[in-house]
């Protein structure tokens, strides 16, 4: 929520977001400490307020080793064919 923003209210919390620190390298962004397989700054501002609301919530941000590339991301990958 921007900081101009009022919020009258007393039994929420409030979470406001500044400019996300991102850093990006070799294709990929990283923010809050997650590496995103993405460039575009919109896309650093969206991860940024998915970690804080992960954060406000309490939830474990999970973090994963194995990279999927989806169609279309510049990269072929193949995957085993499911078993009938």
């Amino acid at each position: 929520m921007p900081e101009d923003f009022p919020v009258e209210r007393e039994d929420i919390r409030v979470v406001r977001l500044g400019d996300p620190v991102a850093e990006v390298s070799d294709g990929r962004t990283s923010v809050g400490g997650v590496s995103f397989n993405f460039v575009a700054e919109h896309q650093a501002q969206n991860a940024a307020a998915a970690l804080a609301a992960l954060d406000a919530l309490g939830l474990p941000r999970l973090r994963t080793r194995r990279r999927r590339l989806l169609p279309g991301a510049g990269r072929s990958a193949s995957f085993p064919a499911a078993a009938c």
